[in-house]
């Protein structure tokens, strides 16, 4: 198994674009073996939440970070290994 961390702060499009992505590539007999677990890192305007559509095949874990810490990026990716299932990480910004 394989933990994705994705940090994520109000960029709602490029969230969307990445969900479709996650969804057209990622083959069923290979998705059980991914764990995604998208940071939100304090969004106000656009959360992630509001834009978390249902994906075919890919589990996904969504945390928020409440407190709005500019240029917080590495603390979204220190919790992110934090809840993490396994000790193999892989980060994807976007």
């Amino acid at each position: 198994m394989i933990d994705i961390i994705t940090a994520y702060y109000n960029q709602n499009v490029y969230l969307t674009e990445y969900f479709k992505w996650l969804d057209k590539f990622i083959l069923p007999e290979t998705a059980n073996k991914l764990n995604f677990i998208l940071i939100d890192d304090g969004s106000k305007e656009y959360p992630a939440r509001d834009f978390l559509p249902k994906l075919t095949h890919t589990n996904l874990d969504l945390y928020e970070i409440e407190e709005d810490i500019h240029w917080n990026l590495s603390g979204g990716r220190n919790l992110g290994v934090h809840v993490a299932r396994t000790n193999n990480v892989c980060y994807i910004d976007i």
